[in-house]
C-alpha cells in the first residue's frame, strides 16, 4: 500500500488558497503624509480647497484692494441756474401751459390765471418743476414752476461738523445718493469739495443761500451749526442730468432744487497693504 506523505491543502473560505490566520496584512504607505490622505475623510479635502481659496482671496484683496477712509454728512441739492415763477397775488389757475422739460425763452406764458392774466417765465430754460395744476388755488408769493438754465452748474451744500476742521478740505472727492434716484438702480453722484467755510454757518444762512425755507433745511441738515461745503458736480453732458454717476447714465431725468442728498466726502484711499505696513516718511 503505497502512503501520500504531502502535506495537506486547506481552504480559506474568505480568500484564496494559501492564507492562513488572520489574512494578509494591509499594504503600508511609504510617505507618512499619502497614509494620512488616504486615510482622512472626504470632506476634509474640501475644507482645505476652501481654506486655500479664502487664502488666496486675502491675497488678491491685500493687493488690489481698497481701503476707504471717509465721513458721512447730508445735504442738499441746489440749482444754480433755477428761477421761481410765483404769483404776486391770490388767483386760481386756467391752465398750464408747459409740461415738464419743456425748452421755454424769457417772457414766454408758464400758466395762465382766470382773469386774462399769465405767469410768464423769467429767463431762457428748462422747465424743470410745475407746482401747480389746471383749477389750483393760489395765495399770494405761492411758487407755481421752476425754470432752470442748464448751462450754469449745479452743486451740492452740505454741513460738515465742526470738529472736521482741517479735515475736510477743498479738492476732496464726492460720492453722493440721491433721495429722488435710488443708488440701488443709479449709482452716485459724483463730485468734489469745492469750498469749506472757515467759520460755521446757521441753518438760516443756508437757507438764505439756497433760496429755500429755513425749515425744510433744518429737516435735512439739522438745526446744528457746521462749516458750509459746497460741492461742485462733475460735469457730463451725455447723461440726462449732466452730471456723472458712478453707474452708467445715472436717472433719466434732472435732479431738482432742494432734493435731500447723503454725501460721503472720501478722506483717503489706500490698499490694504499701506495701512498695515505705512509709509514711515513724515508726512506721508
Amino acid at each position: 500500500m503505497t502512503v501520500d506523505r504531502s502535506a495537506p491543502t486547506t481552504t480559506d473560505t474568505t480568500g484564496t488558497a494559501g492564507d492562513r490566520g488572520l489574512g494578509r496584512p494591509l499594504a503600508q504607505a511609504s510617505d507618512p503624509i499619502d497614509r494620512v490622505v488616504r486615510l482622512a475623510p472626504k470632506w476634509t479635502v474640501f475644507v482645505l480647497a476652501a481654506c486655500g481659496l479664502l487664502v488666496l482671496g486675502i491675497i488678491v484683496w491685500s493687493v488690489r484692494g481698497t481701503v476707504t477712509s471717509s465721513v458721512s454728512t447730508t445735504g442738499l441739492y441746489n440749482e444754480r441756474g433755477a428761477a421761481t415763477v410765483s404769483t404776486d397775488t391770490a388767483g386760481t389757475v386756467d391752465k398750464v401751459l408747459v409740461k415738464l422739460g419743456d425748452e421755454v425763452t424769457t417772457g414766454q406764458p408758464l400758466v395762465s390765471l382766470v382773469g386774462g392774466t399769465s405767469l410768464v417765465s423769467p429767463q431762457d430754460g428748462s422747465v424743470t418743476s410745475i407746482l401747480v395744476s389746471d383749477g389750483s388755488t393760489m395765495v399770494a408769493g405761492q411758487h407755481a414752476a421752476r425754470v432752470t438754465d442748464l448751462a450754469a452748474p449745479d452743486f451740492v451744500v452740505t454741513l460738515v461738523p465742526t470738529g472736521l476742521t482741517g479735515t475736510v478740505v477743498v479738492g476732496l472727492p464726492v460720492r453722493m445718493a440721491v433721495s429722488s434716484a435710488p443708488s440701488s438702480t443709479y449709482g452716485y453722484l459724483l463730485g468734489t469739495v469745492d469750498e469749506i467755510s472757515s467759520d460755521p454757518f446757521t441753518v438760516a444762512q443756508v437757507a438764505t443761500r439756497l433760496g429755500l425755507e429755513e425749515q425744510v433745511v433744518a429737516a435735512q441738515l439739522g438745526t446744528a451749526p457746521g462749516l458750509l461745503a459746497v460741492v461742485r458736480l462733475q460735469y457730463d453732458p451725455s447723461t440726462p442730468s449732466n452730471y456723472a454717476w458712478s453707474v452708467g447714465q445715472g436717472p433719466p431725468f434732472v435732479i431738482t432744487q432742494g432734493v435731500p442728498v447723503t454725501a460721503q466726502i472720501i478722506l483717503s484711499e489706500k490698499s490694504p497693504l499701506d495701512v498695515v505696513f505705512p509709509d514711515p516718511t513724515p508726512g506721508s
